[in-house]
């Protein structure tokens, strides 16, 4: 319509926007966060809109409001509150708009809405957000908070791999991180373990292999090491975490799962060059991404408040009759040890 002032400025045309497009919201702790992308500009034809003729105009973007509503969908732009009003074209694309003073618990229903510089408004764009009381900061919530989210499959929408939880074992503080979400199988053949954690740094105390010559064959059985997480460890750690703690199909030289295992070299470092076919550990699984870089493989004793210290892995290696268990060195590097007192991390599985 070349010549035809269609510009929507007093125009009676009323042709609304396309609706906004990648609208999302995150649930947390009595707070959404939302993000949108606002539609372009109108056209009257598909030529004028390549051309960005300015003759054929026939929509032109003015503000797009998010409107929120408890109970049901907002059926459009005045059916519930307004809790923002943009009129700056896709302000919050990238950047999350964030929704506070919200009430855990409970359910909230989003719509945005675009208008044109006529007043209409676009149809809708939706979204509804559950809010569970979940901080997106992991060591601000209880373990039975974390086992909540990692049970209705919402864990990896909250958190990263790398992020941190504090607790008590015994009597020293320990810190755990997120090594990878759905990486291990249930023991009881549920499917994958929603969340595996691992320490950041090393126990207080090393530990030692015990040596048992001639029985590479159950090598990591025979060890000491399964009786001593589950024995000693595992019972000094807090009620509430030992209720949500999950069995991995993990053996690893024995016939019962356990619910805190070491690491094994395919664990930890993504290789088995130091194993061989008799490795019993070898059914420990591919790498964690934590431990995509050597950097986080470099533990301290005490929690980190000590020496930089080898620690023990799952894994050994025949050598000539008997089996020689393989540590990660100080630097991070994995090397084949004998007997010796080194610093113990762990794995477990929510």
């Amino acid at each position: 319509m070349p010549g035809i002032n269609m510009m929507p400025s007093g125009s009676t045309l009323q042709i609304p926007l396309d609706a906004c497009t990648n609208f999302s919201g995150k649930a947390g702790n009595a707070q959404v966060t939302l993000t949108w992308t606002d539609p372009k500009d109108k056209y009257a034809t598909p030529e004028g809109e390549t051309a960005q003729d300015p003759d054929q105009l026939v929509s032109v973007w003015d503000h797009t409001v998010l409107v929120r509503k408890t109970g049901s969908q907002p059926t459009g732009p005045n059916d519930g509150t307004v809790v923002v009003s943009s009129s700056v074209r896709n302000q919050y694309q990238s950047t999350p708009y964030t929704d506070t003073g919200l009430t855990n618990d409970t359910t909230y229903y989003y719509a945005v809405f675009a208008y044109n510089k006529d007043g209409v408004a676009s149809a809708g764009a939706f979204t509804s957000c559950h809010l569970y009381g979940f901080d997106d900061v992991l060591d601000n919530n209880s373990w039975a908070q974390i086992n909540q989210a990692a049970q209705i499959g919402l864990a990896s929408s909250i958190w990263s791999i790398g992020d941190e939880k504090n607790f008590t074992a015994g009597s020293e503080t320990l810190t755990a991180v997120i090594l990878d979400f759905n990486h291990d199988d249930a023991a009881d053949g549920s499917g994958k373990i929603p969340i595996s954690f691992g320490l950041k740094e090393l126990m207080k105390n090393t530990h030692s292999w015990r040596w048992v010559a001639s029985n590479l064959s159950s090598y990591y059985l025979w060890s000491g090491f399964p009786e001593y997480l589950n024995d000693t460890v595992l019972p000094s750690f807090p009620e509430d975490m030992q209720s949500v703690l999950k069995l991995a199909n993990k053996t690893l030289g024995s016939s019962t799962q356990t619910k805190i295992n070491l690491l094994t070299i395919q664990e930890a470092t993504g290789t088995s060059n130091l194993t061989n076919s008799s490795d019993t550990a070898s059914g420990g699984g591919y790498q964690y991404p934590y431990y995509g870089t050597v950097e986080k493989r470099i533990k301290k004793l005490s929690n980190g408040a000590g020496a930089s210290s080898a620690w023990y892995l799952a894994s050994n290696q025949q050598h000539n009759t008997y089996g020689r268990p393989i540590q990660m060195t100080a630097s991070g590097e994995t090397r084949t040890t004998g007997q010796a007192y080194l610093g113990v991390c762990f794995c477990f599985y929510v």
